[in-house]
């Protein structure tokens, strides 16, 4: 995880509202959505780690990382500027 990676901060109502919008999306195309049943693994594992004056943030990885099959993406928790806890959900 390198810091050049984060991309802007977020929330944890965001992270749940793009899980749902993505699970309906899947279920308008008629793919099966029943792993949404369970709880937000995200959420509960960031929330787990998250203390007071973090700050949540969406990352990426740089192009060049995506292009050669290891790109990666997610959320962090940032403390005092240093990156304390990551859950990637997103893998080339």
């Amino acid at each position: 995880m390198e810091k050049e990676w984060l991309t802007r901060k977020t929330s944890f109502e965001e992270i749940s509202a793009d899980r749902e919008s993505f699970r309906d999306q899947m279920s308008k195309r008629g793919l099966d959505v029943s792993c949404f049943d369970k709880p937000d693994e995200e959420v509960l594992y960031l929330k787990s780690k998250i203390q007071d004056g973090d700050e949540l943030w969406r990352f990426r990885s740089d192009d060049e990382s995506w292009n050669q099959l290891s790109g990666r993406a997610g959320t962090c928790i940032v403390r005092n500027g240093e990156i304390v806890a990551s859950w990637v959900s997103m893998l080339s």
